[in-house]
């Protein structure tokens, strides 16, 4: 089931697309680091809907729509489980990124 992935500023929509035969949407930006300006990055970023799964957490189990991201120049990946219920994500995972690998979980929620 592919779909697609829309960023706004602080948010992030996620738009389920029922077609199969979709190519994955893919975002090329310009990185600049540090004050100065002085280094840039081009990073193509692909983002796929992976799935809509129920995902285990320390805080409990929830459905959630598994989005995967990989740059293309660099190889890192990064998964992120997203929950309507809960509005935001419940897991998150990388490998291959700035920051190493990584997996965080949520460990506490209460309905509101």
């Amino acid at each position: 089931m592919p779909g697609t992935v829309a960023l706004e500023p602080n948010r992030l929509l996620i738009v389920w697309v029922a077609a199969t035969t979709l190519p994955s949407p893919s975002a090329t930006v310009t990185w600049v680091d540090g004050p100065a300006q002085d280094q840039r990055f081009l990073l193509t970023g692909v983002w796929t809907v992976e799935a809509y799964e129920e995902i285990k957490t320390p805080a409990g189990t929830f459905k959630a729509f598994k989005v995967s991201r990989r740059e293309v120049e660099s190889g890192a990946a990064q998964e992120f489980w997203y929950s309507a219920a809960v509005k935001g994500w419940v897991k998150l995972r990388g490998t291959g990124t700035a920051a190493g690998t990584y997996e965080e979980e949520l460990t506490a929620y209460t309905p509101r």
